[in-house]
């Protein structure tokens, strides 16, 4: 049937209705199903594929997964801005009932009620239209689950003015939630400069999804984002998978250079969104072994771009001696196998190396004041990333030294990643030093040790450590 027919990588479907033997699922008629799962709008088969290796895939900038439960409220009104990194006919908007529970176990959970989303896009400024889930007001996410938007055309949008929106695009959603126990967010503030906001209620909050507040609220420090904004494209966005440095802990808006337009946050979304979609799925405080038992959540989202980048390794005991060094590196090759079943085909994998973790008695104006913390000063993290730089090579799921013979290295077709991305080098006064860059300014490339500041993540970002160029 025209529209239903979408290579995406089979997960919970296939539980009730098979799969192909490549692992995909949608070969017939399922767009229903998975429309009442939230994979893709409830009217996708008037929005067919249009070949030429188009997907229904993630087209917009700062896009979050959920990290928290509201405890100050049950329903809240939030404001986002996006840009768009492709030309687009049409625009759905994904929401969850889930997040990746930052606060206790850091495992992905489902709220323990359904989630009631109204949404409508801003665009242009001070225009709203609204958006509707199956054609109506209002869309229901079950417990654990998500929710997508009807694709709106752009002509309908636009008012007819329009019939494609050009990558470059700033569009913003205006999101309104009411879940019985408390809706879904993220512990991070929503980008004061580009006029996001939002507000919470203990009952229904009030809907500014159809019109505008007197003014709107301003920005707190707990936000909600979609977790897809998506079309018919060919564009390949970035799903970013790691702990804080991946979610923004340590980074900040600023203005006028960039924070305005809705694009990026952390590590890998300060180096991808100025061209590309991107999904910022970091949590703070998660260990490689956490992720690897929880997963499915984050990994699915993989179905709607064609890079993820991993970034997790320095939680944990991961570099306090020889075993845990290993240990982590098993689980890094755990996980990178995880997401190679999850892609699209196609698609490519990438391992960020692993920054310093130390203290100072300067504010880290200079290296001589830095101190590597307890757990780093073995020399084991600087093991691994030389074995990451050389390809993270492998033998059967297990790790080997580097130049070992026969090994498997990322990039060669069989190796599950297609290339490492070497951050450390662009955060180390020098390679293996173990200290963060210095400028001889308090607090410049971290204010912490452990966590990038602004700064920080754009000097990695304007290095090319995360190289655009490699990605699919």
């Amino acid at each position: 049937m025209s529209g239903e027919i979408e290579l995406a990588p089979q997960r919970a479907l296939t539980h009730l209705v098979g799969h192909d033997g490549d692992g995909y699922y949608g070969r017939h008629s399922l767009a229903g199903l998975r429309a009442l799962l939230g994979v893709v709008p409830a009217n996708v088969a008037d929005f067919p594929l249009r070949g030429g290796g188009e997907y229904y895939g993630q087209v917009g900038t700062n896009c979050r997964i959920s990290t928290a439960q509201a405890t100050d409220g049950i329903s809240t009104f939030s404001k986002c801005c996006h840009t768009l990194r492709a030309d687009v006919s049409e625009l759905a908007v994904r929401m969850p009932n889930w997040m990746a529970d930052r606060n206790r176990d850091k495992y992905e959970t489902p709220l323990q009620s359904q989630a009631t989303y109204s949404m409508s896009l801003e665009y242009p400024s001070g225009t709203l239209t609204n958006l509707t889930f199956n054609g109506g007001s209002q869309g229901l996410a079950d417990m654990g689950g998500e929710v997508c938007s009807d694709f709106i055309p752009v002509s309908q949008l636009t008012g007819g003015a329009l019939t494609v929106l050009p990558a470059g695009t700033r569009i913003w959603t205006r999101i309104a939630v009411f879940a019985a126990t408390g809706y879904p967010h993220a512990i991070f503030g929503q980008n004061a400069l580009a006029s996001e906001g939002n507000t919470a209620s203990t009952s229904r909050v009030t809907d500014l999804t159809r019109r505008f507040g007197s003014p709107d609220p301003s920005p707190r420090t707990v936000g909600v984002w979609p977790i897809g904004i998506i079309a018919r494209t060919t564009h390949g966005g970035v799903l970013g998978i790691g702990d804080s440095i991946v979610q923004g802990t340590g980074d900040s808006y600023a203005s006028p250079d960039g924070d305005t337009d809705g694009n990026g946050f952390g590590l890998i979304g300060r180096a991808v969104s100025t061209t590309r979609a991107y999904i910022n799925c970091g949590m703070a405080g998660e260990a490689l072994e956490t992720i690897i038992n929880s997963y499915d959540r984050r990994l699915s989202l993989a179905r709607y771009v064609k890079n993820i980048i991993f970034e997790h390794g320095v939680n944990g005991s991961s570099f306090v001696d020889e075993a845990n060094r290993v240990r982590t590196q098993t689980q890094m090759i755990a996980l990178w196998t995880l997401g190679a079943r999850y892609k699209r085909q196609g698609a490519r994998l990438f391992q960020t190396t692993i920054t310093p973790s130390t203290t100072s008695t300067d504010s880290f104006a200079t290296t001589a004041n830095q101190a590597l913390q307890t757990g780093f000063t073995a020399g084991q993290r600087e093991i691994l990333n030389d074995w990451l730089r050389d390809g993270a090579p492998i033998v059967g799921a297990a790790p080997v030294a580097t130049g070992t013979s026969g090994a498997l290295y990322a990039g060669d077709g069989s190796h599950p990643l297609h290339a490492v991305f070497d951050v450390a080098d662009a955060a180390e006064s020098s390679r293996n030093s173990g200290k963060w860059k210095v400028n001889g300014a308090a607090n410049w490339f971290t204010a912490d040790g452990l966590h990038p500041t602004r700064a920080g993540n754009l000097a990695i970002a304007a290095a090319g450590a995360i190289n655009t160029a490699q990605f699919a």
